[in-house]
């Protein structure tokens, strides 16, 4: 029903915003509400990232070593043999992961207050409008 009513709203025209993580350049980057196509097409600055939390930034890291030793391994099996590690790692590492944390996300808000800093009032009233569309069709597809 879902998809019907959003083919229905939008054609068949792909959306211009996306809910998922996206690999960018190797890398996967947090959640992009408006993508960075969007961005590119109106030759708008790209907006930082949010860093990962350092549950994600272990859960990466210990998924890679995981899958090399056991490929056999099913995606939630990983998941799973990741967490139970994470319940189990050394509580000085886990402080180490949330120091750094903490200093990327002090970063984060540095970036961002320039980032919107250098926006011009079109870019922002462009970026608002985006923003209001998009809530528009998240909220009549539910």
């Amino acid at each position: 029903m879902i998809t019907l009513t959003k083919r229905l709203l939008m054609g068949n025209q792909k959306p211009e915003f996306s809910f998922f993580r996206k690999k960018v350049n190797g890398d996967l980057s947090q959640k992009s509400f408006i993508s960075c196509k969007f961005y590119k097409t109106l030759n708008l600055p790209i907006p930082p990232k949010r860093p990962l939390n350092p549950y994600f930034k272990f859960l990466q890291n210990t998924r890679l070593a995981i899958t090399r030793d056991k490929e056999h391994l099913k995606p939630h099996q990983v998941v799973k043999l990741a967490a139970q590690e994470w319940s189990n790692i050394d509580p000085q590492k886990k402080k180490a992961l949330q120091e750094q944390y903490s200093q990327e996300i002090m970063s984060y808000y540095q970036d961002v207050k320039a980032y919107k800093q250098s926006l011009t009032q079109e870019q922002r009233d462009v970026i608002k409008k985006k923003k209001k569309t998009r809530n528009f069709l998240k909220n009549s597809l539910n």
